[in-house]
């Protein structure tokens, strides 16, 4: 896969790096001259590419053109919703992942601005919150349809009548 990422903080470098290590390949945008001294000396030169990301001749150099997914990761959501909507507009770029800096402006990032999908921290933090108090001694192994299945694991007390049953045997109550 063809990553282009814009913004190198931590996130954007460990992202880049990640990647990089399952074989995709990633090129990362970045106008920052102190972030772009840290970048050279964890990440490959030839991945790195200075420039604003707003601006469509540095995403041409670093190659929007041919990216399969844009991750937009920049310390503005202005920035990050202009880059999103650029990416599709101008270029074509079939997916677009964006990241939420200011949770209050994360109604903004949907289909008007080309966003896929949203990170939002705040969201994602309240989520695993509210998993870990509702699933008492469940662990949720999986995730499927962007969420709204889960596999879970139950730990059963040791004596349970549950124990060495099929669980088509089991009276189990429950939403369907």
């Amino acid at each position: 896969m063809n990553v282009l990422i814009a913004g190198a903080g931590r996130t954007g470098a460990t992202l880049a790096r990640t990647l990089a290590a399952q074989q995709h390949e990633v090129r990362l945008l970045e106008h920052r001259h102190d972030v772009l001294a840290h970048l050279h000396r964890e990440l490959p030169s030839e991945i790195i590419y200075e420039g604003n990301p707003t601006d469509p001749r540095t995403l041409e150099l670093a190659g929007i053109e041919s990216a399969d997914v844009l991750v937009a990761n920049t310390a503005s959501d202005a920035e990050t919703l202009s880059i999103c909507f650029l990416a599709r507009a101008r270029y074509g770029v079939p997916r677009t992942i964006a990241t939420i800096r200011n949770p209050r402006n994360a109604w903004l990032f949907g289909d008007t601005f080309h966003v896929d999908v949203a990170v939002n921290q705040a969201d994602i933090l309240a989520g695993l919150i509210e998993q870990e108090l509702s699933v008492g001694d469940m662990m949720t192994l999986l995730k499927l349809r962007r969420g709204r299945y889960s596999l879970v694991s139950e730990q059963l007390p040791p004596r349970s009548r549950a124990i060495g049953r099929a669980i088509q045997e089991l009276a189990i109550r429950g939403r369907r």
